[in-house]
C-alpha cells in the first residue's frame, strides 16, 4: 500500500509538473493578433515582394544579416558573349540584384548559385552559365563576401523558354533559409 500511494503521488506530480511548464510556455509567447504577423526582430518580409522591395536575410539568431533587392529584370537578355546563345526555343532573363550585409560579425557570402527562377509552370531554374565582358552591371560569376555594410551590385542570368511564365525569384543565403526576392507574375 505505501508503494502504491508512493508511485500514485510521484504521478501526480509529474503531472502537475509538466502543466505548470506548459503554462509557463504558453505565458511567454507572444500575442499576435490577426492579420499581425510578426518575424523575427519583429521583422518580416512581404509574402510577394514586387521589383524594388527590400527583403531581409535574418541569421539564426533571429537578427538581420542582409538586405537584398531585385532592381531590374530584362527578357530577352542579349549581353552575352559569342559561343553562349540560349539554346534554340530558349531566352535569358537577367535580373538585376543589390546585396549589402548588415551582418554584426563576420561576413555573408553571395554566390550565384544561390538564386533560383520559378516559373508558373513549375520549373525551378539555376543560374545559367553566360558569360559577359559588356553586362552592367557584371555578372555575378564568382562568389563574393561581403562585410558589414558592404554592398554589392550585379546581374544573375537564367535561361529559360521563350515566353515561359515567371512566377518568383528565390534567394537561398544559408542551408535551411529560401527568401523570395521578386514575385514576377506579368513579367
Amino acid at each position: 500500500m505505501r508503494k502504491f500511494l508512493l508511485a500514485l503521488l510521484a504521478t501526480l506530480f509529474l503531472l502537475g509538473s509538466s502543466a505548470a511548464f506548459a503554462t509557463a510556455q504558453d505565458d511567454a509567447t507572444p500575442e499576435v493578433g490577426a492579420g499581425d504577423a510578426s518575424g523575427p526582430s519583429d521583422g518580416t518580409n512581404p509574402i510577394d515582394p514586387a521589383i524594388g522591395d527590400s527583403v531581409t536575410y535574418y541569421g539564426e539568431n533571429g537578427d538581420p544579416s542582409g538586405t537584398a533587392t531585385v532592381t531590374g529584370i530584362e527578357r530577352g537578355w542579349e549581353d552575352f558573349e559569342e559561343f553562349y546563345e540560349p539554346e534554340r526555343g530558349s531566352e535569358y532573363v537577367a535580373f538585376t540584384v543589390v546585396v549589402e550585409s548588415t551582418i554584426a560579425r563576420g561576413a555573408i557570402e553571395v554566390d550565384d548559385y544561390d538564386f533560383s527562377l520559378q516559373t508558373t509552370e513549375g520549373y525551378l531554374w539555376s543560374t545559367s552559365f553566360a558569360s559577359s565582358e559588356t553586362a552592367e552591371p557584371p555578372l555575378l560569376e564568382d562568389a563574393v563576401s561581403l562585410a558589414s555594410g558592404d554592398s554589392e551590385e550585379f546581374t544573375i542570368v537564367f535561361e529559360v523558354f521563350e515566353d515561359e511564365a515567371l512566377a518568383h525569384l528565390y534567394w537561398q543565403p544559408d542551408s535551411g533559409v529560401l527568401i523570395t526576392m521578386a514575385q514576377l507574375e506579368g513579367e
